[in-house]
C-alpha cells in the first residue's frame, strides 16, 4: 500500500479506495488455506459494511469526516502498536480493518439496519495515546486547514486530555480564548463543561472527538512496551475468577460475576450486557432470567422481533425505540401501525422496562479487552514465577 494522506476533509472516493486497500490485505491474509466460501463469506461483509456507510454518507456528508478521523487514529494505533477502540453500533467488519476493534470483525455479525446510527466520535485509550500521537493529531487537523483546540477534564486538581474540539469553519482559537485553560500537559485547550456555553449559537458548535483514558486500555499498552502482547485470545481459557482479578471491572460486574460465577463466553457477556442495560424489570431479581431469552442487546431485540414473525422493517424500528427507552411513548394499545399488534401485554411491559440497551458490539468489545488483561495477567505470572525459579536456581 502506497503511504496514505489522510486529510480531515477529503472525499469518499479516496475513503472508499483507501478501505479497498486495507481489504485486500486483509483478503490475502485470512484467505490463505481457508476455503472459497470463507472468501464468499468475507466479501459478503465487506460489501454490505459499505454500502451501509455509503448510505449514511449520503444522509449526512459530516459523517464523512468522522471516518477519515477514525481511519487516521487506526492508522496510528497499527504504527505505534497502541490499543484504541471506536465505541460504535455498525460497520464492524470496516472498523476492523481499521484496527479500531480488539477482536476480529468476523467473529461476530453485526445487524446494519437502515434505523442504526453512525457514529464515530467516542474512542477508548491508554495514557499512552497521548504522549505518542498528541503532535500528529494536530498535524493531521492543521494540515487539513482545521483549527482544534484540547479537551480536557478536571481531576484532582489537574486538568487532563480528554479529546479534542474541531473548530467550525471560519473559526479561530481567538473566538473561544475566554474558556481557554492550560491542560496539565501544558497544551491550550477547553474544559468539557465550557463546551456546552457554545452549543447555544450554531455557528460556535464544534465538532467533538472523545479519547477517554481507561486504566485498562493503560495497562494493555503497558504490556506492550515490555513486550507482551496478545492479539488473539481465542486459544486462551479466562475463568470469571480470572475475569475478576484484572481489576477493572465495575463493581456491578464484579459483584454479579461472583454470585453467578458463569462458565462460558456466552454467560460472561450476558452478564455484562445485562450491567451496561438500564432496565427495570422485577423479573430480573431471578438469577436464571440471565441465561434465558430476555434480551439485552439490540440485537437480542431485532432477533426476538423476527422470531415472532415482525417483518424485518418493522423490527428494525422497535429496536430502536425499544433500545432507546421510547416504548412506553411511541406504542399505543389497538393501534397497528408498524406492526405494533403484535406484542401481547407481558412483551408491552417488558419492553416499557428498558431504558437503555448496548449493542452487541459494545458488549463484545469490553469482554474482549477483560479478557486480554485477564489472559496478559496470566501470562505475567507464569513468566514472573520462571524467572523466579531462575534466580533461586542460580543462587543455588
Amino acid at each position: 500500500m502506497e503511504k496514505m494522506e489522510f486529510i480531515y476533509t477529503s472525499g469518499w472516493e479516496k475513503f472508499e479506495q483507501y478501505c479497498k486497500e486495507l481489504y485486500r490485505g486483509y483478503l490475502n491474509r485470512y484467505c490463505q488455506g481457508n476455503e472459497k466460501a470463507c472468501e464468499d463469506e468475507i466479501n459478503k461483509a465487506y460489501a454490505m459494511g459499505m454500502n451501509f456507510i455509503r448510505e449514511k454518507v449520503k444522509e449526512n456528508k459530516e459523517i464523512l469526516k468522522q471516518l477519515w478521523v477514525a481511519a487516521f487514529i487506526g492508522n496510528l494505533a497499527r504504527k505505534y502498536d497502541l490499543t484504541v477502540t471506536v465505541r460504535t453500533q455498525s460497520c464492524v467488519f470496516i472498523l476492523g480493518l481499521f484496527n479500531l476493534l480488539p477482536y476480529d470483525a468476523m467473529k461476530t455479525t453485526s445487524i446494519n439496519y437502515p434505523f442504526s446510527n453512525l457514529s464515530l466520535t467516542e474512542y477508548e485509550v491508554g495514557e499512552l495515546f497521548y504522549n505518542t500521537a498528541k503532535r500528529e493529531i494536530e498535524a493531521f487537523f492543521h494540515d487539513s486547514g482545521q483549527e482544534i483546540l484540547w479537551l480536557g477534564s478536571v481531576e484532582k486538581d489537574e486538568i487532563q486530555p480528554i479529546g479534542v474540539a474541531v473548530l467550525p469553519e471560519g473559526k479561530t482559537k481567538l473566538d473561544y480564548i475566554k474558556n481557554c485553560v492550560k491542560l496539565t500537559d501544558g497544551s491550550i485547550g477547553l474544559i468539557e463543561e465550557t463546551t456546552s456555553a457554545y452549543n447555544e449559537t450554531e455557528e460556535f458548535i464544534a465538532e467533538i472527538y472523545y479519547f477517554l483514558p481507561t486504566k485498562r486500555t493503560t495497562k494493555l499498552d503497558m504490556d506492550i512496551c515490555e513486550g507482551l502482547k496478545i492479539d488473539k485470545t481465542e486459544n486462551f481459557v479466562c475463568s470469571w475468577g480470572n475475569m475478576i482479578e484484572t481489576g477493572f471491572m465495575t463493581p456491578e460486574e464484579e459483584v454479579r460475576f461472583q454470585y453467578l460465577k458463569p462458565d462460558t463466553e456466552f454467560e460472561m457477556m450476558e452478564i455484562l450486557a445485562l450491567c451496561m442495560a438500564d432496565v427495570n424489570y422485577p423479573e430480573l431479581v431471578d438469577e436464571n432470567i440471565l441465561f434465558s431469552v430476555y434480551p439485552f442487546t439490540r440485537e437480542d431485540v431485532f432477533r426476538y422481533l423476527i422470531n415472532i414473525s415482525m417483518s424485518e422493517e418493522n423490527a428494525c424500528y422497535w429496536t430502536e425505540v425499544i433500545r432507546k427507552g421510547q416504548f412506553a411513548d411511541k406504542y399505543e394499545k389497538g393501534n397497528n401501525k408498524n406492526e405494533a399488534d403484535y406484542f401481547d401485554d407481558s412483551e408491552v411491559e417488558m419492553f416499557k422496562a428498558v431504558k437503555y440497551l448496548p449493542s452487541e458490539i459494545l458488549v463484545l468489545t469490553t469482554y474482549e479487552l477483560y479478557k486480554r488483561c485477564a489472559v496478559q495477567n496470566k501470562i505475567t505470572q507464569i513468566r514472573d514465577l520462571e524467572r523466579q525459579k531462575e534466580w533461586f536456581g542460580y543462587r543455588k
